[in-house]
């Protein structure tokens, strides 16, 4: 069993109920690190890399809004090359998840959301 194939396994366990569910990353010595990219969303900062079953040395963790890739020369498609010719990542992995905000907002209401002052410091956001 590869990999990715034993940490889904595992993840089906554990919510069966299995008590003894979990990933041994020793069996996967020879595929490890493993690079995931996923979304900038916040929810997914307490379950990564525990998700996976990997040690966080073990894991190079790339994210942008909505874990897209636009295209064969975008800078997602740079950092998982550098990830692993650089970093030596073995298996790469793209991880979505539920109730995506960033899915689901439009490009006309990024730019409202942007032009509209916010509590987080930005006063106004101006486009020339």
């Amino acid at each position: 069993m590869r990999l990715l194939e034993a940490v889904i396994d595992a993840n089906h366990r554990a919510l069966a109920g299995d008590a003894n569910a979990g990933l041994h990353p020793a069996d996967f010595a020879d595929e490890l690190p493993i690079v995931a990219l996923t979304c900038i969303d916040p929810r997914l900062n307490s379950l990564m890399p525990g998700a996976l079953g990997v040690p966080e040395n073990q894991f190079i963790w790339l994210r942008n809004a909505g874990n897209t890739i636009t295209g064969p020369q975008s800078s997602t498609m740079r950092s998982l090359a550098l990830a692993c010719a650089i970093k030596g990542g073995k298996e790469i992995v793209i991880i979505g998840h539920t109730d995506c905000l960033v899915g689901k907002t439009t490009t006309m209401q990024l730019l409202e959301r942007l032009r509209v002052p916010t509590l987080r410091g930005v006063n106004q956001i101006y486009f020339g």
